[in-house]
């Protein structure tokens, strides 16, 4: 694998990690009264983290410009480009 390949893993799994811990933020919900200041801070906060690592889980490909260029379309088998 390659280093492009492996600094796109990287990304994938910020993502995920991204993810996780907006879902945890966002159980704190469940601590306060409905639409309280802090039930909207949990949420908005949670939320937000959430939708940050999903763009970076789901869109990493926007980091190679071959993608843009293309010349490489992720899918089964190949979901890095190749190193030039």
């Amino acid at each position: 694998m390659g280093r492009r390949a492996r600094t796109l893993k990287i990304i994938r799994g910020i993502g995920v990690a991204l993810m996780v811990i907006g879902f945890l933020v966002g159980l704190g919900i469940f601590t306060t009264e409905p639409l309280s200041p802090a039930f909207l801070r949990y949420f908005a906060i949670g939320t937000g983290i959430f939708m940050l690592g999903s763009l970076l889980y789901m869109g990493y490909e926007v980091f190679v410009p071959e993608f843009w260029r293309g010349e490489w379309a992720p899918g089964p088998g190949h979901e890095y480009p190749p190193d030039p």
